[in-house]
């Protein structure tokens, strides 16, 4: 077996850190020699300092995964309990399940979550629901409806679970179900981390990421192309290094030319996977045409590493309505404009109704601030975009 350190401010931790890492290690995990799993008030990351980038770093089995789905879970008093589990689950499984548990527990990271979510904020003041509502999506673990209910507890531990959460198909014959990922869920989100990524044995396997410069040694997961909307809503974070921003669904009206209906996703439509280095060349996938009206996916708003991705790809959609080349460049920053406009006027609307809303309670400050601090980066973002992009 590999040398692991195990490096914690509490003793329970440190012993229930240990006790995961040889679970998973007799299960057949392989994990590089000299990984430093760090604790420190309750935040837990990686570091591998003598791991070279792009090398392995983590490598779980199917068997070494938490099928979420298998366990009734319940949120006591900050603590996730385990109430029942599924049968024919590998034992295996379920001793790597409550040994993950007992580090959430211990670490308090349900009471981190809930001091720092967003949807705890949300959960009390129901009128940012107008703003912010949980996607329509298959996999999100909670909706509207469970907000307008009042159970904040269900809310709260579904939304804790999601933020960690690993979608694992093993074959085209299984559907995809989600699944913790032990130790690799310890890792940080970068918009430059190493993706998540499988072996022919359908093993999810992480690579030691590139050093993020000012971080030392720690090593940085990618849990896929978010701005700062996205880790704020999913993950309870303000990114503050990311260069980009996921544009709203917009509707662009252009006269004579067509309708082009941006980031509206149905349930049956899946995005391919891009990384921030494919901004550069990305353009949404058209999900659907009807007449001069095309409903396309996401939309983004690129940083100076990409100044011109958001107008190349403008220009082949308005390509698509068949309008004459010579009409282009007008369309694409009529277009842009409507884009634009359309975002900042969410962000600063978004602005204006949490800082009127009558919050009492101090963690629900600190949410509102990291809120508004959100709301001023991303228009922030907006306007730089428009000093630097050129036709």
């Amino acid at each position: 077996m590999t040398s692991i350190v195990v490096v914690a401010d509490d003793r329970h931790i440190e012993k229930a850190l240990r006790k995961l890492v040889v679970l998973l290690q007799a299960a057949g995990a392989a994990i590089a020699d000299g990984l430093v799993i760090r604790c420190i008030a309750g935040n837990l990351s990686i570091e591998a300092p003598m791991v070279p980038s792009g090398t392995m770093l983590i490598r779980m089995p199917e068997h070494c995964l938490v099928p979420v789905k298998a366990f009734k879970l319940a949120l006591i008093n900050d603590e996730i309990v385990i109430s029942s589990a599924q049968r024919g689950l590998n034992e295996t499984t379920v001793a790597i399940t409550e040994a993950m548990f007992d580090v959430y527990n211990l670490s308090r990271k349900m009471a981190q979550h809930c001091s720092k979510s967003p949807w705890s904020l949300i959960a009390s003041h129901l009128d940012l629901l107008s703003y912010v509502t949980p996607p329509y999506r298959d996999d999100f673990p909670f909706s509207a409806r469970d907000l307008r209910s009042g159970d904040k507890a269900k809310v709260m531990l579904a939304s804790f679970l999601h933020s960690r959460v690993f979608t694992h198909q093993p074959n085209e014959q299984t559907r995809p179900r989600s699944v913790l990922v032990p130790v690799t869920d310890f890792l940080n989100h970068h918009w430059t981390g190493a993706p998540y990524s499988h072996d022919r044995y359908r093993a999810v396997v992480m690579r030691r990421s590139a050093p993020v410069p000012g971080k030392g040694d720690e090593c940085f997961a990618s849990y896929g192309l978010h701005d700062a909307f996205d880790t704020w809503i999913s993950y309870g974070f303000v990114d503050e290094d990311v260069p980009f921003a996921r544009s709203l669904p917009t509707t662009v009206d252009l006269p004579r030319t067509g309708t082009l209906r941006l980031g509206f996703m149905t349930a049956e439509t899946d995005e391919p996977a891009i990384s921030a280095r494919d901004l550069r060349t990305y353009v949404p996938p058209i999900l659907s045409r009807k007449e001069k009206c095309l409903n396309v996916g996401t939309v983004w708003i690129p940083g100076t590493q990409a100044p011109r991705a958001l107008r190349r790809a403008l220009q082949l959609l308005i390509g698509e309505l068949g309008a004459p080349r010579n009409r282009h460049r007008d369309l694409v920053i009529a277009a842009e404009e409507q884009i634009i406009d359309a975002n900042l006027t969410y962000y600063a609307e978004l602005k204006s109704l949490l800082k009127r809303l009558a919050v009492e309670n101090e963690v629900h400050r600190a949410i509102r601030a990291g809120f508004v601090r959100l709301c001023d980066q991303q228009i922030a973002r907006l306007r730089d975009y428009i000093g630097y992009a050129e036709y």
